[in-house]
């Protein structure tokens, strides 16, 4: 009668075998996951950056109306010959808190309330013209990521 050779356990390679497969397995769940939550904060970041765009545009449409476009245009005039930029780091509740504005760029750490966003509102404005065209940009994370809203702003 032959004898049967069993074997009783597993060996050590297939042990490695194993053990390398599972490893390969967790490391590829947890890439996964952290791609995911990167997407999911940018995703999150460029919502609030494009909200805080819009915001900046409907300020600027509302004083428009309130100042009237005469004052509202003298404004931006008086400023580097009407094609100013400003640094919107928080927005003026009234005409005289936008005629109070100094125009320049925003410096690193000029961030909206509570954010860690930067705001910044390029106009350009050709005097007697009816309408100015607006370039709002916010970007955040010291500037490597932005998004800009530009508009039209007429004399109506």
């Amino acid at each position: 009668m032959k004898a049967q050779l069993t074997l009783q356990g597993s060996s050590i390679l297939e042990v490695l075998i194993a053990t390398a497969l599972i490893s390969l397995s967790i490391l590829a769940a947890l890439s996964l996951n952290n791609n995911s939550q990167k997407t999911t904060s940018y995703a999150r970041d460029l919502s609030a950056a494009t909200n805080y765009n819009n915001q900046a545009i409907d300020w600027l449409r509302h004083l428009r109306s309130d100042m009237g476009w005469g004052e509202f245009t003298t404004s931006i005039s008086a400023d580097n010959g009407g094609n100013p930029t400003y640094c919107l780091d928080s927005l003026p509740s009234d005409s005289a808190g936008f005629t109070a504005l100094t125009h320049g760029n925003c410096s690193a750490n000029d961030y909206l309330t509570d954010t860690k966003l930067i705001r910044e509102a390029e106009i350009n404005y050709l005097p007697g013209s009816d309408s100015l065209s607006v370039t709002v940009t916010t970007s955040w994370e010291n500037n490597t990521h932005s998004t800009s809203t530009e508009a039209t702003i007429t004399n109506w």
